[in-house]
């Protein structure tokens, strides 16, 4: 039983509960009414507090921002600092429900400097080499942003931080300063990077067959014949030792690492 007993309010009735009563994390009052025939149903009172009578767990329902509950945000649902919330026009979760699927961006960073609409130097990155082939580069030009080129990682080299497109993207003329995301392309880069062959990859064999399909031929009338790299003739892909019959005898292949 409690040391104090029910006060009447004239609507209502009131308990006080001593000090010793109130040191607990959670104090349960059971209100028994133990007359012939009942005043009142019997009723269960819950009191949560930090441990003790002056630390009551206080909930101001005239807070609209957060109910008095300072483990929240100051701030209300879907502004800044404030919860995510998820509605058509909203944003937050939606946004981020969408996203999830993004890939990750591996490096954001600048174009240090330009020998090419297809090589360039970042100002930031990995030192290791080949570490972005196969990744997406997206490029924004640094005065209009909404200027964007993407691209696609033929080579790297980490010392430099050279990065090689395989083609221009032909969007604008990338300068100096430009923005450059690198973006993780996880799933494309495993299946390029599978062995076909020994020794090369699915990315290298598919070199391979569009220097022997479009690349230009030189030494046909030789014993040695050098195929160009496809839209590249200034590079040998492949290289092939004939007999007069112009069967291959020997064949040198010089893919991209």
């Amino acid at each position: 039983n409690t040391t104090n007993g029910f006060a009447d309010e004239g609507k209502g009735y009131s308990i006080t509960l001593t000090a010793g009563e109130m040191q607990a994390a959670e104090i349960v009052v059971y209100v028994v009414d133990q007359t012939a025939t009942k005043v009142w149903l019997d009723k269960v009172l819950v009191i949560e507090t930090y441990g003790n009578a002056a630390a009551q767990h206080a909930m101001d329902l005239d807070d609209a921002v957060r109910g008095g509950m300072t483990a929240l945000p100051n701030a209300a649902a879907d502004a800044a600092g404030g919860l995510p919330i998820s509605d058509v026009g909203g944003l937050d979760l939606d946004t981020l429900l969408g996203t999830t699927s993004v890939p990750t961006t591996l490096q954001n960073t600048t174009i240090a400097t330009l020998a090419s609409q297809t090589s360039f130097t970042l100002t930031a990155g990995s030192a290791d080499d080949n570490a972005y082939i196969g990744c997406l580069i997206i490029i924004e030009d640094s005065i209009t942003a909404t200027q964007k080129a993407v691209g696609l990682c033929s080579a790297y080299t980490g010392s430099s931080k050279t990065v090689v497109l395989i083609k221009d993207p032909g969007v604008f003329t990338m300068a100096v300063g430009d923005t450059v995301d690198v973006i993780a392309a996880s799933v494309a880069k495993a299946v390029w990077t599978q062995i076909i062959e020994t020794g090369l990859d699915a990315r290298q064999s598919v070199q391979l067959m569009g220097s022997a399909m479009a690349g230009k031929l030189a030494g046909a009338a030789t014993n040695t014949v050098t195929i160009a790299a496809m839209d590249n003739a200034g590079t040998n892909r492949i290289t092939a030792t004939v007999d007069s019959a112009g069967n291959r005898t020997s064949v040198v292949v010089n893919p991209s690492t």
